[in-house]
């Protein structure tokens, strides 16, 4: 009989598969709401939960004890005593009362169906647990009551101007033009590669018609053929009679071009210039008739022109933008345009965007020929034989950069936490480090009922003396475009806003806060991140970049003070 070198009797097997049965169970994911070592547990009643995952076959567990211990004083305010159950999710805590920031430990024993115990661990921390801004012992929402124009992006809009004919009988104006999608045939849907694109509309006393050009948007544009042309011979039934008759056309003439998602309508002198009769509401093609809500309640009754192809609506790509803007010139012609500006539509209240006053101003089209800027008025003369045109990128601004800088005590830290939100989407910086790992927070919510916070340990990110705290802001879900409803633009404010505090505990125990506030804290708004919205992507200018701004000792001189934002 042959004899293996290693024998092992049937009571050592059997023990061996006892000690490797006892080895493949562990417990995994102790968690406290769902969340590892969670730092701003707002619930007073939050749960508990865990996994046991083992490699035999028909394992479970039979019981469990939960303890939860305060840290600061060992106190030990809830313990559950073993507990027979199989429930492992959702086990809520009904100690004693959380307070808020504070500490804790929790321990827990899971017992298998054999009896055999398995213990784990875990930490978490409570957040502020008040829903009052008071709670931020002074915290503020800041950032800058400026806003700002990114034209490539901007499908919804409207531009107003007054005018005067004093030579000739042709009102030109242009938008829409040098659209950065029609310069390389990737960009768009049509394969269109555009040296030059715009759309000019024409607005024609001597003829008593409104001409639509679309130029560069797809091959068969033409510059010297209109795409539309409104008047009694093509549409017998509009008003174009009673609207160039409001004003004799050597007066001082208003106008309003309204743009939303691909459609253009238009009002002169106060009147809607209306193709056809009322036929129901809602966009169409080429001419039907709309209801538009307007800021303050009012309505207006407009007939729509769509311009591009695709369709209109937020969930196709617009055509046009706002892009570049401007005026045409007919041969032998002057006007003299007055208050022209650029308004935001959608649910903004601060609706101008581009005017004298905003933005670069009229200096945009200094330089072109035949105009000239003087203060509210932008005189375009041509005194040759063909029409000139011309435009210029009214953009101008970025998304908001927010510093400050603090000290610390001259005293080791113990710990550092570090609370934030804001309206839009924030990115914070500590000593030139990104904190936390999050992107787009505070994430979605309903503003106007509720806003979240994210809490950050950032111990380890301070240093001796001095240091600087920095965000950038973003639109998010907050501003902007936010929906495929793109009369959303803006649905829930004007301005981004940061609020923050920083609470720094010392060895000693006592403690210093820092917190956003106007007076300590400064703002720019005019870094690299030109735009940045879920709907129409970033623009980056890497020219722009601020070198040093996130770091203690920056000289922030040139930038402006922070502002309080309202919620």
């Amino acid at each position: 009989m042959i004899r293996p070198k290693h024998f092992l009797s049937s009571t050592a097997m059997l023990l061996l598969a006892c000690i490797t049965s006892f080895a493949g169970t562990t417990i995994k994911d102790f968690r406290l709401q769902h969340s590892d070592r969670p730092l701003s547990v707002e619930d007073r009643h939050p749960v508990f939960s865990w996994r046991m995952e083992s490699d035999v076959r028909g394992q479970k567990q039979t019981a469990y004890q939960l303890s939860v211990i305060r840290k600061v004083d060992g106190s030990e305010l809830w313990n559950t005593g073993k507990v027979e159950s199989g429930q492992s999710v959702d086990i809520e805590y009904k100690g004693v009362a959380l307070q808020p920031e504070k500490a804790y430990s929790v321990k827990l024993k899971v017992w298998d169906r054999d009896g055999r115990q398995y213990e784990d661990s875990t930490s978490f921390e409570t957040g502020i647990m008040n829903p009052r801004i008071s709670a931020w012992n002074g915290a503020d929402w800041v950032g800058l009551k400026q806003v700002k124009l990114d034209a490539a992006s901007m499908p919804l809009f409207e531009i107003e101007s007054d005018f005067r004919l004093v030579k000739g009988s042709v009102a030109s104006f242009i938008l829409g033009a040098d659209d950065i999608r029609l310069r390389n045939a990737f960009l768009n849907d049509f394969g269109v590669e555009s040296a030059e694109s715009y759309v000019k509309v024409d607005f024609d006393f001597g003829k008593q018609e409104v001409r639509i050009f679309r130029v560069g948007y797809y091959k068969e544009d033409k510059a010297d053929t209109p795409f539309i042309t409104v008047n009694k011979s093509n549409y017998p039934e509009c008003n174009l009679d009673e609207v160039f008759a409001a004003k004799a056309a050597s007066d001082v003439h208003s106008v309003n071009i309204r743009v939303e998602a691909s459609n253009i309508s238009f009002v002169l002198d106060g009147k809607d210039v209306v193709s056809m009769p009322p036929r129901g509401r809602g966009f169409g093609g080429g001419g039907g008739f709309f209801t538009v809500g307007m800021t303050g309640g009012n309505r207006r009754t407009a007939s729509n022109f769509q311009i591009g192809k695709l369709g209109s609506g937020g969930d196709y790509p617009a055509f046009p933008t706002l892009s570049a803007v401007g005026f045409a010139a007919a041969p032998g012609s002057e006007v003299v345009y007055s208050h022209y500006r650029i308004l935001t539509t959608g649910q903004s209240e601060d609706r101008e965007v581009f005017c004298p006053h905003r933005g670069p101003g009229y200096s945009i089209f200094e330089g072109k020929p035949g105009v000239t800027v003087n203060g509210r008025d932008i005189t375009v003369v041509n005194p040759g034989a063909r029409e000139v045109r011309f435009w210029a990128d009214p953009s101008y601004g970025a998304e908001t950069m927010l510093r400050t800088e603090f000290s610390l005590a001259d005293k080791p830290v113990k710990q550092a936490r570090l609370y934030a939100s804001a309206m839009g989407v924030y990115t914070l910086f500590l000593n030139g480090e990104r904190v936390g790992e999050d992107w787009f927070a505070p994430g979605d919510s309903q503003y106007r009922e509720t806003i979240t916070y994210q809490t950050y340990d950032v111990t380890e990110m301070l240093k001796a003396g001095r240091n600087a705290l920095g965000a950038e802001l973003a639109s998010g879900w907050y501003t902007g475009f936010m929906t495929f409803t793109i009369g959303n633009y803006n649905f829930f404010g004007d301005y981004e806003a940061l609020l923050s505090r920083l609470v720094v505990t010392y060895e000693d125990g006592s403690k210093d806060v820092f917190v956003s506030n106007p007076a300590e804290w400064k703002a720019c708004k005019d870094g690299p991140v030109r735009d940045g919205s879920f709907f129409q992507g970033e623009r980056y200018d890497a020219s722009k970049e601020v070198k040093g701004w996130k770091e203690a000792g920056f000289d922030d001189s040139g930038w402006l003070p922070a502002e309080r934002i309202e919620k």
